[in-house]
Parts: structure tokens; C-alpha cells; sequence
């Protein structure tokens, strides 16, 4: 194989309610409901949400485990082996974080400059880490 070609396709997210999560990815972030799976012969739900090219595969299984403390605080995170987060470029950070506030989601970090790039953190559903990026 002489070039390796990838473009992103999904990231997995498990969530305890599979409809809240749903709702919180259009109402916060657009992505729109492409499908959903009854996959409960394997003790889980599925759904995928798409905005544009990129779809997010949420899970909830029927035995559900929060993810431990540290996990929602970035600071801390990182020093846990394992993904991290998502990361969405945005063309405004400011407007992102200005959407936000006005649905109620707070920014737990930035926004602020790292590695040339304009970042801010947001929690999703369960907790889990997203985070948005400007190009400067």
C-alpha cells in the first residue's frame, strides 16, 4: 500500500439515554438523527447523528457505568490513558461559546490560546469532553 488514505467517518460516544443525547447533539451542535438501531440482542441501543460529513455513533447499553470523576475535569483527563475527547474546528469560537450560553451549556475551560490553537471545552451528554478549536 504505498498511500494510506483516512478521512474521519464517527466517532463512539456510550450515554445512559439515548433520546436526551439525541436531542442535546441537534439542540446544541445541529447534528440531525440519521438512524437508529435496536440492538438489544447485544444488550444496547445505537443511534447516528450527522452534521455534514461526520456522524456521531451514540450508545446506551442496558448496564450503563458513569465514567469515573476525572474524565469531565481536562486538566485531569489527560492523565488518564485512553481517547480523550472530540474535537470540532470552528470558523468563530467566540459566537460558539456565545451559542453556549444562550443553550444553557457551560464552557468548563478557555476559551484560550494552545498550540496556535483558540480553544474552549464543553460538556456533552454524561460528561463527556468536547471540545471546539479556532485557527488562528
Amino acid at each position: 500500500m504505498d498511500e494510506i488514505q483516512l478521512r474521519p467517518y464517527h466517532c463512539g460516544i456510550s450515554v445512559s439515554d439515548l433520546d436526551s443525547a439525541v436531542e442535546w447533539f441537534d439542540r446544541v451542535l445541529g447534528f440531525k438523527l440519521d438512524r437508529k438501531e435496536d440492538l438489544s440482542a447485544l444488550g444496547f441501543q445505537i443511534a447516528f447523528v450527522r452534521n455534514g460529513d461526520f456522524s456521531v455513533e451514540l450508545f446506551q447499553h442496558e448496564h450503563s457505568q458513569p465514567a469515573s470523576p476525572e474524565r469531565a475535569i481536562p486538566d485531569e483527563d489527560v492523565r488518564t490513558q485512553g481517547n480523550k475527547h472530540i474535537c470540532f474546528l470552528v470558523p468563530d469560537l467566540d459566537a460558539m461559546v456565545l451559542h453556549f450560553e444562550a443553550n444553557d451549556v457551560p464552557v468548563v475551560m478557555g476559551p484560550l490560546e494552545v498550540a496556535n490553537l483558540y480553544v474552549a471545552f464543553i460538556h456533552g451528554p454524561d460528561d463527556v469532553l468536547i471540545e471546539f478549536a479556532e485557527q488562528r
